[in-house]
């Protein structure tokens, strides 16, 4: 350790052997995103699946400097031309968190299946303010000069806006988040935007008010599963428009629950697996990370079964 930093080699290291469990070589990301921050990782977190067949690489970014939209440039080359993340630093002000994705496709594959990179921008805002932060990322009707060709438009954005507001109904100034995702594909159809919001004791039944698609398996599973990751604290709700779609709003929502024990992890991996041995595995990616908790679990819900998981792990430092 060297002023409080964490040990790179270490971390390099860490995230080395985890990705080889997932069949993954990390090297290039881990590379990337230290070109992109300009040196160490801070708070680093790896993400993979309940399959334990997916990696993501995330790291905090400072935000108070005049070379992040050429940072974001960085972040989006050779993945996408798209210059949604370079914008969003223009359009959105917060705390900033990037990564790196190879999702199950490998990187060969198209869109969320193959090589991804993301921003999330936290902070106070309005939903007003995220909705036209959102517009300004995608260029929403502007084609003609380096906007969005695709699916998304300003009307998926009013829809964006009612199911934000079915989930929640508070437009005031408050906690919110704009998270930009940018893939392999088309040009100008490789993009995600998600903008987000937490929820309180009522979330469940936000969410079963929004319609959202989900089965009734689904809202079983959340029944049984909410009030024991959430632990009685907020949680995140993110919902998306993507430009690879006929209609640019997409399915679904994601939930966020911030923080939470390893054993929580398992339970989680063990009922959404699809793969035999997801279990085992994932115990060797956490001991290979020298955790002892997770930073985050994801539930992608809506109308596609088995519900998607999506868990942080924490790299030890040394």
């Amino acid at each position: 350790m060297d002023g409080g930093l964490p040990d790179q080699a270490a971390v390099g290291a860490r995230v080395g052997v985890a990705a080889a469990l997932v069949g993954i070589s990390a090297e290039t990301m881990v590379r990337h995103l230290g070109d992109v921050v300009s040196g160490a990782l801070l708070d680093p977190v790896a993400f993979t699946d309940a399959d334990v067949q997916t990696l993501a690489i995330g790291t905090s970014l400072a935000g108070d400097d005049l070379w992040l939209a050429r940072r974001m440039a960085s972040l989006a080359a050779g993945i996408s031309p798209s210059k949604a993340l370079a914008r969003a630093v223009m359009a959105r002000r917060g705390d900033l968190w990037v990564e790196r994705a190879i999702g199950p496709g490998g990187t060969t594959a198209a869109g969320l299946d193959g090589v991804a990179a993301t921003l999330a921008i936290a902070g106070a805002a309005t939903l007003d303010d995220d909705l036209a932060a959102a517009a300004a990322i995608l260029r929403l009707g502007s084609s003609a000069d380096g906007g969005s060709p695709g699916g998304a438009s300003p009307a998926t954005l009013t829809a964006l806006a009612a199911r934000l507001r079915l989930l929640d109904p508070e437009d005031g100034l408050r906690d919110r988040l704009v998270r930009i995702t940018v893939y392999s594909g088309p040009d100008g159809r490789d993009t995600m935007v998600e903008l987000g919001a937490q929820l309180g004791d009522d979330a469940l039944a936000r969410i079963r008010a929004a319609d959202l698609g989900c089965s009734p398996a689904q809202l079983r599973l959340l029944d049984q599963i909410h009030p024991i990751l959430a632990g009685g604290r907020p949680v995140w709700i993110r919902c998306a428009v993507a430009t690879d779609v006929a209609t640019g709003l997409l399915p679904g929502a994601t939930l966020t629950y911030p923080g939470g024990t390893l054993d929580h992890a398992l339970r989680v991996v063990g009922g959404l697996s699809t793969t035999d041995g997801a279990s085992a595995r994932f115990g060797a990616f956490v001991g290979a990370l020298g955790a002892d908790r997770v930073r985050s679990i994801e539930l992608a819900i809506g109308p596609s079964d088995p519900v998607r998981a999506r868990i942080g792990v924490p790299v030890a430092a040394s």
